[in-house]
């Protein structure tokens, strides 16, 4: 999405979120993730963790690709962290010269940012899921313990032709 650092007014987003998958209906599982994700570009993860209050995700604007087994490369990826005010919330873009590393697609995993920025392995709900700041610049969570998720749903992300006319879209490009 675009780098700005301006937050928009509700009725100013540039952007429309089709939801492709959330857990609780779908599946908490890595081929539930494939099912409906593989071949998407331009999604956001969102997760909320189990036990707290802390919402945590992260662009992809490239292809999920279940047989790629390796890394994919772009500037474009970022990780956040949602909280109680804006102040607190966190968009960690990727390091310099970690842009080979952005993002790790394969069948033997969920969504994975990184090595382990964000890393959903399998069973997303049973603590097979951790965060540990190693390609983005800033920590999104202050513990690199393995965690589990209540809920977790993934959007496909569209960029409006026109702000004034919400029905027409255009996939976001990188």
């Amino acid at each position: 999405m675009d780098c700005h650092s301006k937050t928009y007014n509700l009725d100013e987003i540039p952007y429309e979120f089709h939801l492709l998958i959330r857990g609780s209906q779908s599946g908490f599982d890595r081929d539930a993730f494939w099912r409906f994700c593989d071949g998407c570009s331009n999604t956001v993860v969102v997760m909320r963790i189990r036990g707290s209050d802390e919402i945590i995700g992260g662009y992809n604007p490239l292809e999920w690709k279940s047989k790629k087994n390796s890394y994919l490369y772009t500037n474009n990826s970022f990780v956040f962290s949602l909280k109680n005010g804006e102040q607190n919330s966190i968009i960690s873009r990727l390091r310099n010269g970690q842009a080979s590393r952005a993002i790790y697609s394969s069948r033997a995993y969920g969504p994975r940012f990184a090595r382990q920025d964000i890393f959903m392995e399998n069973n997303f709900n049973s603590k097979n899921c951790k965060c540990i700041c190693e390609s983005y610049e800033v920590p999104i969570r202050n513990t690199s313990e393995k965690f589990s998720v209540d809920e977790y749903e993934v959007f496909k992300v569209y960029k409006k032709f026109d702000v004034c006319s919400p029905t027409v879209y255009r996939p976001v490009v990188g």
